[in-house]
């Protein structure tokens, strides 16, 4: 935490820096490195955590022992809980993503650990990005609180139920 007049900023870049090199080498691997490397092994750029659109279900679990064991080998659970501690701490910009992978923890498949990987792409290109606390510009007894929300309609796959999310401010400040 770091306080200065009338700011205060939170980050976890050396948890985020951590992360990333303990699981980059998967970019690598013959089942990812097609939806993450170009053709010149440079890692590519994601403005977004998770691909527009995009739903996980339980549809795309393995269904057989086969599939299965394509990727037992990913450590999706350390990957989902360290992107978790990270969105609950200060990086409200993938905690919608996160918790769809979370989600998934006990039987994944290889869209869901491409899902998650794709986070952690999109995390190392700016590990530091800071949660920012700022007072308001005028001193004064009222609250400026602002909410929005999104939602879809009985669109879960899984659950044919409604899947909604929101943000909260006060004083422009995300809580």
């Amino acid at each position: 935490i770091f306080i200065e007049s009338g700011r205060v900023t939170m980050d976890q870049e050396q948890f985020a820096v951590l992360l990333v090199k303990k699981f980059e080498h998967f970019f690598d691997h013959p089942l990812f490195a097609p939806h993450f490397k170009y053709a010149n092994g440079k890692l590519r750029h994601f403005s977004t955590p998770a691909e527009p659109g995009q739903v996980l279900s339980k549809s795309m679990c393995p269904q057989t022992e086969e599939e299965r064991a394509t990727v037992e080998f990913f450590p999706y659970g350390s990957v989902t809980g360290g992107l978790l501690w990270l969105a609950n701490g200060v990086r409200v910009d993938i905690l919608t993503s996160t918790s769809n992978c979370a989600k998934h923890m006990a039987n994944f498949g290889l869209l869901h650990a491409i899902a998650a990987l794709r986070i952690l792409a999109y995390i190392s290109q700016e590990p530091g990005r800071k949660w920012i606390a700022v007072a308001p510009n005028e001193p004064s007894d009222s609250l400026r609180l602002c909410a929005e929300a999104d939602s879809s309609y009985a669109d879960c796959p899984d659950t044919a139920r409604s899947r909604y999310g929101g943000v909260v401010t006060i004083h422009d400040t995300y809580i």
